[in-house]
């Protein structure tokens, strides 16, 4: 199931930037089409709003969710939950 948000979301972010370079959200540095990783900013995988994905260097990538990996897995099941318990409720 992974793989297929993998590619919805990367779908969504060429389809919103076109083809770049973009700008690293991290180092604010180009990122080349062929090395760009789309980061979620509010650490949600499941939202692919295009302005909650944005571009950035794996090494900054890396090194941005490095910082503390224990509370962000935590903010971002939080928020799945989250999106989970509204999505049932809209039904």
């Amino acid at each position: 199931m992974h793989s297929r948000y993998r590619q919805k979301y990367r779908e969504i972010f060429f389809a919103y930037n076109g083809p770049g370079p973009y700008k690293c959200e991290f180092c604010k540095e180009d990122v080349m089409f062929t090395e760009v990783l789309v980061h979620h900013c509010d650490e949600d995988i499941s939202n692919n709003i295009p302005e909650n994905l944005k571009a950035a260097h794996r090494r900054c990538h890396g090194r941005h969710h490095m910082k503390n990996p224990k509370e962000l897995a935590k903010l971002a099941a939080n928020k799945r939950k989250e999106n989970r318990q509204l999505q049932n409720h809209a039904l």
